[in-house]
C-alpha cells in the first residue's frame, strides 16, 4: 500500500478508501440481495477501510507544525480506540432495537458524514 501512496497522496487514498467503502456498504445495505453479493459488499467495504486510518495519521503530520501535530495525533489514537469500544456496541444495541437490517444504512450515513468532514478539510488546509 506504501507505494500506491506515495503515487496518490494520502488525502486521495482517504477519497478513495471512503468511497470504495461507502460502495461496499451501500451494497451490504440493500437487505434484498442474496448472500454472495452481499458477502463481496464487506469484502468492498473491508477493503475500503483499509487505507483510511493509516492515510489520515500520515496526513495530520503534514497539516500540522511538528510542535502541534503530536498532540493531535495522540488525540486521533485516543478517540479512535473510543470508536473502537462503543461503535460495536452502539451497533448491537440498534440491531436489538431495530433489527439486523438497521445496521447498515446507519454504517452508510457515518461513512457519507467522514466523506464531508474530510473534504472540507482538504479545502480547509
Amino acid at each position: 500500500m506504501g507505494l500506491v501512496a506515495n503515487r496518490l497522496g494520502n488525502r486521495r487514498l482517504i477519497q478513495l478508501g471512503v468511497l470504495t467503502a461507502l460502495s461496499g456498504a451501500t451494497i451490504v445495505a440493500v437487505p434484498t440481495l442474496p448472500a454472495p453479493a452481499t458477502l463481496m459488499g464487506l469484502i468492498i467495504m473491508g477493503l475500503g477501510c483499509a487505507p483510511i486510518y493509516p492515510s489520515m495519521m500520515h496526513e495530520t503530520a503534514r497539516r500540522f507544525p511538528p510542535d502541534v501535530a503530536s498532540t493531535v495525533i495522540g488525540r486521533q489514537i485516543g478517540l479512535s480506540y473510543l470508536g473502537v469500544s462503543v461503535m460495536p456496541a452502539a451497533c448491537g444495541l440498534l440491531a436489538t432495537a431495530a433489527g439486523l437490517v438497521a445496521v447498515m444504512p446507519v454504517v452508510v450515513l457515518f461513512l457519507i458524514g467522514l466523506l464531508a468532514v474530510t473534504e472540507a478539510l482538504n479545502r480547509m488546509t
